[in-house]
């Protein structure tokens, strides 16, 4: 029997409880273990896709926690290497459901980011895999302030309401403070079973959907070209370290030693930026391409740049459309506004 594999992504901007939330689902050793590395303010502890695997019955499944949007110390680069890494971990089985993190603070640049994210790796169809995930609520136990807070989140600007109806109002409350807060882990550990209770039950009763955007499928081919440009050279730095970490196993001298452990570190370096450079250049490329899809297919039937958006994106309707809109006619690029939004305005 093929075992079942479903991905859970965790989305949100820094500081949001994505991490803190990723681990009070896993319930390492149900003792809650910080397996996820939390943080807060503008730099993320999250600099890459950190996937944690937990067995349900015969399905396993992988929680994936995402960088951070408005990490500012991030490059360009590196942006979109994790966009790519991210589309390397699911490749394989898809999305089981998307999971948009916030602790209330839903920015205008956390929504913009969740709807070009939805153009360059997802697809229109991702709001019907998507959930929001209210973080820090600790009223979670009380339906109707609940539906208070669902109000409210609503009342903030248009641009959530519009997220909020996108996914048929499905919104689930839980308290996961971060530990930073807590004078001890017991003192919260009742909350963090209750609000881990109410994640699986949602997950359990959504497991036989899956996911498999189109953007995916083409993006992923990108990647694998571009990386077999670079095939030759990185097999060759791999043989080298391997041959390497054998020379210093047997090497006398601390002298030497120390020479092979210099020259392992700068070939994993060049190793490390052939790939990045692969990868960032794949995602590039790619929504390049739907950039131009966008402009061939809609360029006759539209008058402006606004227009363009509106009619583009099924996502969000006229609100994400307007952004790409502004994307279109102003930045003159869909990932130059993406990534401008996740390292954070300066």
């Amino acid at each position: 029997m093929t075992e079942k594999k479903l991905n859970i992504i965790l989305i949100g901007s820094t500081g949001a409880g994505k991490s803190t939330a990723a681990n009070v689902i896993v319930n390492k050793d149900d003792e809650f273990k910080p397996i996820f590395k939390e943080s807060s303010g503008s730099v993320s502890s999250t600099k890459g896709c950190q996937v944690e695997e937990v067995k349900m019955g015969d399905i396993t499944y992988r929680i994936i926690d995402t960088i951070g949007i408005g990490d500012t110390s991030l490059s360009e680069q590196e942006t979109l290497y994790k966009l790519g890494s991210l589309v390397q971990e699911i490749k394989e089985d898809g999305i089981n459901q998307i999971f948009f993190v916030g602790n209330g603070r839903f920015t205008k640049e956390t929504i913009e980011a969740l709807r070009i994210l939805s153009l360059v790796i997802f697809d229109k169809n991702v709001s019907n895999y998507t959930t929001i995930l209210r973080t820090s609520f600790s009223d979670f136990r009380d339906s109707e302030k609940c539906d208070r807070d669902i109000q409210a989140l609503r009342g903030e600007n248009p641009d959530l309401t519009a997220v909020i109806d996108s996914v048929n109002g499905r919104v689930i409350h839980i308290d996961a403070p971060a530990r930073r807060y807590l004078l001890t882990v017991l003192e919260i550990k009742k909350d963090w079973k209750e609000s881990n209770k109410i994640i699986w039950t949602h997950l359990g009763a959504i497991k036989d959907k899956k996911y498999m955007p189109e953007n995916i499928m083409k993006l992923n081919a990108r990647i694998d070209e571009f990386l077999s440009v670079t095939e030759v050279r990185r097999r060759s730095i791999k043989t080298q370290i391997e041959n390497l970490g054998k020379e210093f196993s047997e090497a006398k001298s601390e002298s030497r030693k120390k020479e092979i452990e210099e020259t392992i570190d700068n070939l994993k370096r060049e190793l490390k930026l052939l790939e990045e450079r692969a990868v960032g250049g794949a995602v590039k490329e790619h929504e390049k391409s739907l950039f131009n899809d966008l402009r061939e297919n809609f360029a006759a039937h539209v008058g402006t740049s606004m227009e363009l958006g509106e009619r583009a994106l099924p996502y969000g309707g006229a609100f994400v459309g307007g952004t790409v809109g502004v994307i279109t006619g102003a930045a003159g690029g869909i990932f130059s506004s993406l990534y401008f939004i996740l390292r954070g305005r300066k």
